[in-house]
């Protein structure tokens, strides 16, 4: 998160670590349970106390630092105030201290950060971290991996960038090279360096760099300088310079580039023992900083570290301080000095000038514009290609839309055409229509004229066959009446034939007696026998028998009456055609019809019993 750095006030803060495994062991004098001598009020104090006092608070022990990294834990895991449980890890730290400040870095403004404090009170752990990877790693790693990311986000098209690193400890006046020192096998030897000014300001001769390539080879330089500073107890300083040159067109002379360059240098500084020397340096630059002597200049070449790097003290950087206290009771003086010391430094102004001339300020302001207009070149092609696809596309939709209208057009003209011969067709089906219509309407007529002829004619036809159905019905009654009186006469001539039987029996009788008495023996026998009930019954069924069959053909005027019948059915037929009394005529003429082939039946039955009767007299006679 950038923040607004144009009063140019040192950033300070003050960090406060929690207790290692062994001092949370110990119990003060009087205290049954480990007791911290600060105080934090959750904002921007914190109080020391006296541990020699029953933890009263000391006289002059209000220090308004301002900016506080809480890291400390109570023993119990209890928290005084809800800011306490905000406790200020590694990440924490490196976002409030060194994340704001990579904008301004990569804008061009020297930034330093330094570490002070006195011993065990966590300087080291700040800058490193328990190792140089992982969770608790320092700001120095973390730096590493942001700050290219954050360089190569704002690159220009034309701009190449190159970064060396120096690492130089400082034990008094002498100076000790940390990367000669890591190619060596005795660390403890030294090289003689000698510091020199140049136009880039001093510079130590014979010093080794390192050219820095990306955040993978940073980060391997930092572990190797991790495990040797580990072990010593000096002043420690990491310096990177970076350098930015810009290739620019040279308007003047065709194919010629002009080459300009920015160099902005970041450094990290772990303070440790420092002489008096520094702290007299620390004191004319708050007086200056802070108005109260303006004219005052720091006496940059009494310290060796101050000589090596002259314009920490004099605006020439960014400033920002981490001051480390330890909460251990022993560490009491220790840490009221490094709170004096972070409440001095807060005076402090750094205003560093962007390092970068006018010229370059103009030509990346030009390569910028460049840039834009670039950039606006291709949204332009690119505005231009979709302008030119949707042109195309309007054209090809026009074409379309000009086939489709010559279609319509087409599909119009032959609708046109079609309606016309269908008009045409029309009137010509409507004079057909009309022409057959006055051909139905006279055969309708004529139709109409024969239905009502049929009409009467069927009238006439109706009244003809009612006439005959009716005298049908006559001829019926009178069939019926003859029917009757043929069944009278049938029974009165049985009556008769009975009792001319008995009279003729009466007489055979008595011409039998006759016959008998004047017959002789022989006669009289065959008489007899002539005479028995057997030859009696058998003469008496074969008279019958012919009886019958004479009275059935003279009685048997069926098959006049039926042709009869037949004419006058013909005539009726003939006259009115199929009607429902032919039906009943017909039936009547089955019937009679088998009224006469059961009569032919019963006449063949009777001619059989004779026949038969006739051949068992024979036989009785023999």
């Amino acid at each position: 998160m950038a923040i607004d750095l144009s009063s140019g006030t040192c950033r300070s803060f003050v960090r406060v670590r929690p207790y290692t495994p062994s001092e949370a062991k110990v119990c003060p004098e009087g205290s049954a349970v480990p007791r911290t001598i600060l105080e934090w009020d959750g904002d921007e104090t914190i109080n020391v106390l006296d541990a020699q006092n029953n933890f009263e608070l000391r006289r002059n022990g209000i220090f308004p630092v301002g900016n506080v990294l809480w890291s400390f834990r109570e023993p119990d895991g209890t928290f005084p105030t809800a800011a306490h449980k905000q406790v200020a890890t590694q990440q924490d730290v490196y976002n409030k201290v060194v994340a704001p400040m990579i904008p301004a870095i990569v804008e061009g403004y020297n930034t330093a950060f330094c570490v002070a404090g006195a011993s065990s009170s966590g300087r080291f752990y700040t800058l490193y971290g328990k190792e140089p990877e992982g969770a608790e790693c320092g700001i120095l790693p973390r730096f590493a991996d942001d700050i290219f990311a954050a360089l190569k986000r704002n690159a220009q098209a034309n701009s190449t960038l190159s970064v060396e690193l120096e690492a130089i400890d400082i034990m008094g006046e002498a100076y000790v090279d940390l990367l000669a020192v890591t190619r060596r096998a005795n660390a403890d030897s030294q090289d003689t360096l000698k510091l020199q000014m140049t136009p880039a300001g001093p510079r130590l001769i014979g010093a080794n760099s390192v050219d820095i390539e990306d955040a993978t080879q940073l980060q391997k330089t930092i572990r190797q300088l991790f495990h040797i500073v580990e072990k010593r107890n000096c002043t420690h300083t990491v310096s990177l310079r970076f350098t930015e040159t810009f290739e620019f067109e040279d308007p003047e002379n065709f194919n010629q580039s002009v080459s300009k360059s920015r160099r902005v240098q970041v450094l990290f500084v772990l303070l440790r023992n420092m002489p008096s020397a520094f702290q007299r340096c620390i004191d004319v630059a708050v007086e200056h900083d802070s108005g109260e002597n303006p004219l005052a200049k720091v006496p940059v070449r009494e310290s060796a570290f101050t000589r090596l790097y002259p314009s920490l003290l004099q605006q020439g950087f960014h400033l920002n301080f981490i001051s480390c206290v330890s909460p251990y009771y022993e560490y009491g003086r220790e840490d009221i000095n490094t709170l004096q010391f972070s409440m001095k430094v807060k005076q402090l102004k750094g205003r560093p000038k962007q390092s970068q001339d006018e010229s370059l300020v103009e030509m990346r302001r030009l390569a910028d514009e460049l840039k834009d207009l670039k950039v606006e070149e291709k949204k332009q092609n690119a505005a231009m290609v979709v302008v030119q696809n949707e042109l195309n596309a309007r054209e090809v939709e026009l074409m379309k839309q000009e086939a489709k209208y010559n279609k319509v057009a087409n599909d119009i003209i032959e609708s046109q055409r079609s309606v016309k011969l269908a008009t045409v067709g029309r009137n010509l089906e409507a004079d057909r229509s009309n022409r057959v219509r006055r051909e139905i309407d006279k055969e309708l007529n004529a139709k109409r004229a024969e239905i009502k002829k049929f009409q009467a004619a069927q009238t006439s036809n109706q009244t003809t066959t009612n006439k005959l159905m009716r005298d049908a019905d006559d001829a019926k009654v009178r069939a019926d009446a003859a029917e009757k009186k043929v069944e009278k006469q049938k029974e009165n001539m049985a009556i008769y034939e009975q009792r001319l039987k008995e009279y003729e029996a009466d007489d055979r009788a008595v011409e039998k007696i006759e016959a008998f008495n004047l017959a002789a023996p022989d006669e009289q026998k065959a008489m007899l026998i002539a005479d028995s009930e057997e030859k009696k019954r058998a003469d008496a069924a074969v008279q019958r028998i012919e009886h019958e069959r004479a009275s059935a053909k003279a009685f048997d005027d069926t098959d006049d009456r039926v042709r009869e019948l037949q004419k006058e059915y013909d005539v009726a037929y003939e006259k009115t055609g199929p009607s429902r009394e032919k039906k009943q005529l017909e039936d009547e003429i089955e019937k009679n019809q088998k009224e006469i082939d059961d009569a032919e039946k019963e006449m063949r039955q009777l001619q059989a019993d004779i026949d038969e009767k006739k051949s068992q007299c024979q036989c009785s006679l023999m």
